[in-house]
């Protein structure tokens, strides 16, 4: 998996949470399979990255 599709596949995964009527992170990784503080770091890199661009 490249580094582009990877970046892909966690944004999509951090859509459907915010999409999701979930109340928490924690809850919706559970349900999703998702380690939560992979979840976290993600959330934390793509909205460093958008920040920069």
């Amino acid at each position: 998996m490249s580094v582009d599709e990877r970046k892909q596949m966690w944004q999509d995964r951090i859509n459907a949470y915010r999409s999701s009527r979930v109340p928490s992170v924690k809850a919706w990784c559970k349900q999703n399979q998702v380690g939560v503080q992979s979840m976290y770091s993600w959330m934390k890199r793509l909205k460093t990255e958008e920040a920069g661009t």
